[in-house]
C-alpha cells in the first residue's frame, strides 16, 4: 500500500502504533496470519495468508484505513492517511 500524495509519514511513531492498533483491531475482527511485512516511509509491503474460502483482503484493508483515519492523533501536523489505490494488490494461490 502506498500513502496518499506518497506522504512519508509512516516512520512517524504516531503513526506506527495507530496503524499496528487497527491492524490488531481489524484482525480480530477479520482473522488473518501476517507472513511478512516491510515498512517505509510512504508505503507497505505485506503479505497475509487469509483463512481457508476467504480471499476478502480489499475488506481488511479498508477496514485499517478507516480505523487509521478515526484514531490518528496526528491530524494537526499530517493531512488524513489515505492508501492510493494501488494495482499490484495480488492474490497467491497455494
Amino acid at each position: 500500500m502506498v500513502t496518499y500524495r506518497r506522504q512519508a509519514i509512516l516512520c512517524d511513531p504516531k503513526v506506527q502504533t495507530t496503524l499496528r492498533n487497527a491492524i490488531e483491531t481489524v484482525h480480530e475482527k477479520r482473522p488473518f496470519t501476517i507472513e511478512a511485512w516491510v515498512l517505509l516511509p510512504d508505503h507497505l509491503y505485506c503479505i497475509w495468508t487469509l483463512p481457508v474460502g476467504d480471499a476478502d483482503y480489499a475488506t481488511r484493508w479498508g477496514m485499517i484505513n478507516v480505523t487509521v483515519q478515526r484514531r490518528a492523533v496526528f491530524r494537526a501536523s499530517v493531512a488524513t492517511v489515505c492508501w492510493a489505490t494501488c494495482a499490484d494488490q495480488g492474490l497467491i494461490l497455494t
